[in-house]
């Protein structure tokens, strides 16, 4: 008796090779769609919050500074904004004006002098700054040296300027730091420490990275920095703040933002 033989012709088999490799296309085109969508929805993620880290930075460091000691600069290709941060002010008295470079003065605090006597860095001084390039950084009313000493809430501060100080109207002493730079190179953005007034920038630092070289570049060469000290703003200056950045996509994210720094000297 003749057995019967079960299986494949060559025809279904082509068949059902051609049927699994459609099918295995399809998913593969499926699943490779799905992890482009997740790849380019982590690198706006990543963008986005070390953009926002960088611009908090910025923001934050400009809400405290000395007043009118703010400027905006461009170096070999670089466009800058400096700044000289602020550790603390108060009121002197008496005036300084009294035709002399030297002099004592007090200055009276309800919380105390700990910021100033406990500060272990280059502490610098200055009295009515109206012009940062010179008063600041060209040192024209930074004092060349002075020396504290502090009781409860009083500091008494002997003080000596190269040339004599001009009386704050509102008999204020500020007491700063080494002047800070946020700079625009190319597609990148650094912090930098002076280590003194008349030296050149040093200790950089990368604080955010894919800017959009396009959007600084012709034809829109718009600006990151902008500095507004006109003479309508008794109160404060203002800054204005244009960074972009360009994800791998191509999509360009773009923080607009005023700060207000203090203006009464």
């Amino acid at each position: 008796m003749a057995r019967s033989v079960s299986g494949f012709t060559l025809v279904e088999l082509i068949l059902v090779i051609l049927l699994l490799g459609i099918v295995g296309t399809a998913s593969f085109s499926y699943l490779g769609l799905g992890a482009k969508m997740y790849a380019d929805a982590a690198d706006r993620e990543a963008l986005l919050s070390s953009s926002r880290f960088a611009v908090e930075r910025l923001s934050r460091e400009l809400r405290n500074v000395v007043p009118n000691s703010v400027r905006t600069f461009t170096d070999s290709g670089r466009n800058c904004i400096e700044f000289a941060p602020l550790i603390k002010a108060g009121r002197y008295s008496p005036g300084v004006a009294t035709g002399s470079a030297s002099g004592t003065v007090s200055l009276v605090s309800p919380d105390g002098w700990t910021e100033v006597t406990g500060y272990s860095q280059p502490l610098l001084m200055t009295i009515y700054p109206t012009d940062a390039s010179r008063d600041i950084y060209g040192e024209a009313r930074v004092a060349e040296s002075f020396s504290f000493t502090a009781s409860g809430t009083s500091l008494t501060v002997t003080y000596s300027f190269n040339d004599i100080p001009t009386d704050s109207p509102s008999q204020r002493m500020y007491f700063f730091s080494l002047p800070v730079a946020y700079c625009l190179e190319g597609t990148e953005l650094y912090r930098y420490q002076r280590t003194a007034l008349n030296q050149p920038l040093t200790g950089r630092m990368l604080m955010a990275e894919h800017l959009s070289a396009a959007f600084y570049g012709p034809p829109r060469n718009e600006q990151p920095f902008q500095y507004d000290n006109s003479r309508v703003l008794t109160r404060n200056s203002v800054v204005h703040l244009r960074l972009a950045f360009e994800s791998a996509m191509g999509d360009v994210l773009v923080f607009n933002q005023e700060i207000h720094t203090p203006n009464v000297p």
